[in-house]
């Protein structure tokens, strides 16, 4: 299984950017896997200051097919 971070709403000048950093990305069912999230400086605008992101993960099979699973949402507010 791999996992990634995606951050979902991005201004248009990209400085609301966060960073999503796992101690591993790939594990098998049962494994932990760390995520550190840094939020940005700036907020994303006056009205709305949060970053909202997505955990996924993808599984391949024997066959070489690979699968997604479904989106984890989550929100940072600076």
């Amino acid at each position: 299984m791999e996992v990634r971070a995606i951050q979902t709403n991005i201004n248009a000048t990209k400085t609301n950017l966060a960073t999503f950093s796992f101690d591993k990305t790939t594990g098998l069912n049962g494994d932990i896997v760390n995520l550190t999230i840094t939020a940005p400086s700036a907020a994303l605008s006056t009205t709305s200051p949060y970053v909202t992101f997505a955990i996924a993960s993808t599984v391949t099979t024997a066959d070489g097919a690979k699968h997604n699973g479904f989106p984890f949402p989550g929100m940072i507010v600076n």
